[in-house]
């Protein structure tokens, strides 16, 4: 019946409900770095940290990623600080598409991650 539905889709072009791709927004967070970059040279790298550190085996396989920044709509106090020594971080959402097709390759990952 299923292959039926699918062949059915497929001959008139219509969703076949297979999901090609997913869509993960994540918490994350960058130090806040008040260095000013030298004259002619490359910023900084800024490292993007992720609140749940599971999160980051999905961004390695994403084919499109971006942050933005949610400073000014967040109350989280992840945003400051724990202790006098912590370094301020500024929270940010991190938007990854991952295709379909590396799903298992991310999750035998994770296995091994969770396994130690």
């Amino acid at each position: 019946k299923k292959g039926e539905e699918i062949a059915e889709a497929q001959r008139t072009n219509q969703p076949s409900g297979k999901c090609h791709y997913c869509l993960m927004i994540s918490k994350t967070c960058k130090e806040v770095t008040k260095s000013i970059p030298a004259r002619g040279g490359a910023a900084p790298k800024e490292e993007l940290l992720f609140i749940n550190a599971e999160e980051e085996f999905f961004y390695e396989h994403a084919t499109v990623k971006f942050n933005y920044s949610v400073q000014d709509e967040t109350d989280s106090c992840l945003s400051g600080r724990w202790s006098f020594d912590d370094v301020p971080m500024k929270p940010f959402r991190t938007v990854m598409l991952i295709p379909a097709d590396s799903i298992p390759t991310i999750m035998e990952k994770l296995k091994e991650f969770l396994t130690v």
